[in-house]
C-alpha cells in the first residue's frame, strides 16, 4: 500500500490540470493486503480509502467512478476480467503487488 497516496495525489493532480477527461479515464489500483497488524499500514489503508473517497465524490458522478480501489488478493480469472476491461476503454491499472502499469491508449 506504500507509494499509493502519492499515485492518487497524482490522478488528482491531472484531473485538475485537464478536466477534459473527467468520466474518460478510469484509475484501477489494486492493493493486495499485507501486514494488516502493523499501525503504520492501517494509517495508510485509512489515508488511502480517505482519498480515494474525496477524489471519486469531487470528480465521478452518476454511474462513474474515477478511481476503483480493490483492497484484495485478485484470483487469475477477475485480472482477465479486468484486462478485458482494459481493452475496451480507457483505464489505467496500478498494482502495487508486482508494479505491473498499464496506460491506456486511443482507439
Amino acid at each position: 500500500i506504500k507509494g499509493i497516496p502519492q499515485k492518487l495525489y497524482g490522478i488528482e493532480q491531472f484531473f485538475k490540470d485537464h478536466p477534459d477527461y473527467e468520466g474518460k479515464l478510469c484509475l484501477i489500483q489494486i492493493a493486495v493486503p499485507s501486514r494488516a497488524d502493523v499501525a503504520e499500514y492501517q494509517a495508510l489503508k485509512r489515508q488511502v480509502d480517505e482519498l480515494t473517497g474525496s477524489i471519486n465524490s469531487r470528480y465521478g458522478g452518476l454511474g462513474r467512478l474515477p478511481i476503483h480501489y480493490l483492497y484484495k488478493s485478485v484470483d487469475f480469472t477477475e485480472l482477465c476480467a479486468l484486462y478485458s476491461m482494459y481493452a475496451n476503454a480507457h483505464y489505467l491499472f496500478l498494482f502495487s503487488s508486482d508494479f505491473l502499469l498499464l496506460v491506456p491508449t486511443e482507439r
